[in-house]
C-alpha cells in the first residue's frame, strides 16, 4: 500500500482527513502536536527521541517497524477517564488482526505477546470538555533481530507470524480501531446505541491479571495487595486483607500478578 492508498482509505472510512509520512522526526507526539486544522495520522520511518511513558525512550528500528501518532480533535467524552482503558484495548484489538491470535494487555501501556513486548503506547490529553488526545503507538513490526538486553524482552509481528508485513496497512488498522474507539466513548454511558461494554469485556480477558492475586502500584500510594476481582473501563475492583477497595484506573502505575516481576 502506497501512502496515497493509505491516505484514501483514512479519508474514506475514519475522522482522519489528514495523513502525514516522514523520513526521520524527533518525535511524532511533537510532530502531531504541531499540526494545523483537526484529527491527523502522523508516522516516521525513524524517531530519534521517541518517547514513551514516565519520560522512557522508545527506540525503533528504522523502517522496519511504526512509529505513529494519532490526533484526535476535537472530541467531546463525557467519561475521559475511559481512554486510558479503550483506546489501548483497541490499539491490541487491531494487532490482535495482524497475527490473528490473542495478545496480553500490561497495564498501562504495553501489548505483549508470550510475554514479550509488542507495542508500546503513549496517550497525552489537553483542553477543556472538547479535547485533544494525541496517541502514540510504537509497534515491532519487520525486525528479526534485537539487542541482546531485549532479546527475551521484545517481538514484532514479523517474527509472530512468519513473514513481512506491510507497514501501511498496520498504520490503517491502527488509526481505524482508534477512531472506532473515540466513537464509542463519545457516547454517554448508559445510553442507546453505549457499545463500551465490549471494550470493558476485551479488557477483562486480554488482562491476564484479572480474578488472580495482584500487586498494584499506585501513583502517590503505597502498593495494594489482593484480588482483582472487578474490572471494567475506569477502575478495577481489589479484594484486600481489608475488605474491598475500588480504584481508579487513571492513578494506577502498574498492576502484576503476585509474585511476577513487573
Amino acid at each position: 500500500m502506497t501512502d496515497a492508498d493509505l491516505r484514501t482509505r483514512l479519508s474514506g472510512c475514519t475522522r482522519f482527513q489528514q495523513l502525514l509520512h516522514v523520513d526521520r522526526c524527533p518525535s511524532t507526539q511533537d510532530l502531531a502536536a504541531e499540526q494545523p486544522g483537526g484529527s491527523c495520522v502522523v508516522w516516521a520511518d525513524e524517531q530519534r527521541a521517541g518517547r514513551g511513558r514516565q519520560g522512557r525512550t522508545w527506540w525503533g528500528s528504522p523502517g522496519d517497524d511504526v512509529e505513529v501518532t494519532v490526533r484526535v480533535e476535537p472530541v467531546a467524552i463525557e467519561r475521559p477517564e475511559r481512554v486510558a482503558a479503550a483506546v489501548p484495548i483497541a490499539i491490541l484489538a487491531a494487532l490482535e488482526t495482524c497475527v490473528a491470535r490473542p495478545l496480553r494487555f500490561k497495564w498501562p501501556n504495553d501489548v505483549l505477546a508470550d510475554g514479550r513486548k509488542l507495542c508500546g503506547i503513549l496517550i497525552d490529553w489537553s483542553g477543556p470538555a472538547q479535547g485533544r488526545y494525541l496517541i502514540g503507538v510504537g509497534v515491532n513490526v519487520n525486525r528479526s533481530h534485537f539487542p541482546a538486553e531485549l532479546r527475551d524482552k521484545a517481538t514484532s509481528l514479523a517474527m509472530l507470524t512468519g513473514r513481512p508485513l506491510d507497514r501501511e496497512e498496520v498504520v490503517f488498522r491502527l488509526a481505524a480501531s482508534i477512531d472506532a474507539a473515540f466513537d464509542v466513548l463519545a457516547v454517554a454511558p448508559g445510553s442507546r446505541g453505549d457499545r463500551a461494554g465490549s471494550y470493558a469485556r476485551l479488557l477483562r480477558a486480554r488482562a491476564d491479571w484479572f480474578g488472580r492475586s495482584v500487586r498494584v502500584e499506585r501513583a502517590g500510594g503505597a502498593p495494594l495487595l489482593g484480588e482483582a476481582s472487578g474490572l471494567d473501563l475506569e477502575a478495577v475492583e481489589l479484594d484486600t486483607r481489608d475488605g474491598p477497595v475500588r480504584l481508579p484506573l487513571a492513578a494506577i502505575a502498574a498492576i502484576t500478578r503476585s509474585g511476577e516481576r513487573g
